[in-house]
């Protein structure tokens, strides 16, 4: 799906992770469940803001890459950390 969104990115050696906020607006989406009482205006007020920290996201790119899953298994850690301005 990924490919789709983005076609220059045809492999894992091509793309360096993470990616920043302004390049997660395009894949991120926010799904609510509510009672189905509410209103789209009561919704509005359930997700303000969301923080994804850059630590986290390295650790699961290296438990991804530790596991052996083959999007990950060619990624650089020293560029993911770098990208992500993790030490």
């Amino acid at each position: 799906m990924l490919q789709e969104i983005e076609p220059e990115a045809d492999n894992s050696e091509t793309k360096i992770l993470p990616n920043s906020g302004a390049e997660l607006v395009r894949w991120v989406q926010v799904l609510l469940k509510t009672s189905g009482d509410d209103s789209i205006s009561d919704m509005k007020g359930l997700v303000h803001q969301a923080t994804v920290r850059a630590d986290v996201v390295v650790d699961l790119i290296l438990e991804l890459k530790n596991r052996g899953h083959r999007a990950y298994k060619d990624m650089d850690m020293e560029l993911v950390r770098k990208k992500a301005d993790v030490t």
